[in-house]
């Protein structure tokens, strides 16, 4: 296990458990990559789906990693930036999804362009998500 996880978990103030950890490291193994709930399910072996899906709803609401719906019908998770925390994510990036090898990859370098909505709306949440051929596939 990488010192990474370890200092992930500290500065997330969560208990570290040995499926906390795995989970983890499963997802900073993935890098730029957004990978699923079925995807880390079977990277982790032993780890039932309940404790999966715990998991990854304690580690969004702690700002460890944020959700991405690609527009496959399966929501994948990803790292955040060293910028978020619990209940404030600063993950206003674009994702792509490539129609051939079926990856999601988050681009943190492309920022999303501001949006100005009538005063009487709130924006909860910001998702762009564009789909095409990745440079792998290209």
């Amino acid at each position: 296990m990488s010192d990474k996880v370890l200092d992930l978990l500290h500065k997330a103030e969560l208990r570290i458990t040995k499926s906390r950890r795995e989970v983890l490291e499963t997802l900073v193994q993935s890098g730029d990559q957004a990978i699923s709930s079925n995807d880390i399910e079977h990277l982790v072996r032993g780890i039932d789906r309940i404790t999966l899906y715990r998991i990854l709803k304690t580690f969004e609401e702690s700002g460890l990693i944020h959700s991405v719906a690609d527009g496959t019908g399966k929501t994948k998770y990803a790292l955040c930036s060293h910028e978020c925390n619990g209940g404030e994510h600063h993950d206003d990036h674009l994702h792509f999804y490539c129609r051939i090898c079926e990856t999601t990859t988050c681009l943190e370098k492309v920022q999303l362009p501001p949006v100005r909505l009538p005063s009487d709306y709130l924006v909860e949440e910001k998702r762009f998500v564009i789909a095409g051929v990745c440079k792998d596939c290209h």
